[in-house]
C-alpha cells in the first residue's frame, strides 16, 4: 500500500507534490534491414514506466516531453489505481524559451489529473530514435523524486557499445549484469534519487 509511504515522502521530499515510486527506462536495439534516407543501420527505443503517486490530493500533472525529426514519443499511456485508462491532454509544437523558437526542437506538453494521495499511476512512453547515434545521454535526475531509479540496457550480441559512466563515484548506483540468449542486459538501480534542481 503506497498511500502509508506518503508521509515519509512528504519529509524526504518536502517541496515536491509528486513521487515516483518507480521510474523505469528500458533501452533497446534493433536492425533497419532497409534504411531510409536519414536513418541509420540500427534503431534505438526507450520505453519509460513511471508510477507515480501523488502526496497531495486531487493534483494535475504536467510533463514536458521532448522530441524532433530523429525522435518520436509514441504509446502514451495513463493507467489509474483501477487499471483503467486516464484522459490524457496532450499538447505539442515547436520548442520556445526566451521568445525564440527553436525549430529543429519540438516539445510535447502532457497533462493529467491525479486522485487522492497516495493513489498511484502509471505514466509510460516510449522514444524512437531513427538513429542509434541520436541516443547519447540518459540521467538519473528527473524533474520529479524517485524512490528508485532504474535504467536497464537490453544489448543484442550483434552491437558493439561503450556505455560510459558519468558521476557514478559515490553515487550509490548499483549496476548489474546478466546474459539472456543473445541479450546482454545491464542495469543500474539508485535508490530515494531527488529531483533534479530548478533554476
Amino acid at each position: 500500500d503506497l498511500a502509508a509511504n506518503v508521509n515519509k515522502w512528504k519529509t524526504q521530499f518536502p517541496k515536491e507534490e509528486v513521487v515516483a515510486y518507480s521510474h523505469k527506462e528500458i533501452v533497446s536495439f534493433s536492425l533497419n534491414p532497409n534504411p531510409k534516407p536519414g536513418e541509420g543501420k540500427v534503431k534505438a527505443s526507450v520505453t519509460t514506466e513511471i508510477v507515480i503517486v501523488p502526496v497531495k490530493d486531487f493534483i494535475k500533472y504536467n510533463d514536458g516531453l521532448f522530441f524532433n525529426d530523429e525522435v518520436s514519443i509514441d504509446n502514451l499511456k495513463v493507467i489509474n489505481t483501477k487499471g483503467k485508462d486516464v484522459m490524457v491532454q496532450k499538447l505539442c509544437g515547436s520548442y520556445q524559451q526566451d521568445d525564440i523558437f527553436h525549430s529543429d526542437s519540438k516539445v510535447c506538453s502532457i497533462k493529467f489529473p491525479l486522485e487522492k494521495k497516495g493513489e498511484s499511476f502509471t505514466y509510460s512512453y516510449q522514444n524512437n530514435f531513427r538513429d542509434v547515434k541520436y541516443l547519447t545521454s540518459l540521467y538519473f535526475h528527473n524533474p520529479i523524486p524517485s524512490v528508485e531509479k532504474i535504467i536497464e540496457y537490453r544489448i543484442p550480441s550483434w552491437l558493439e557499445t561503450d556505455l560510459r559512466e558519468f558521476n557514478f563515484s559515490n553515487a550509490g548506483i548499483e549496476k548489474t549484469s546478466a546474459k539472456e540468449n543473445d541479450i546482454t542486459r545491464i542495469t543500474y538501480k539508485m535508490k530515494d534519487v531527488p529531483a533534479f534542481q530548478r533554476e
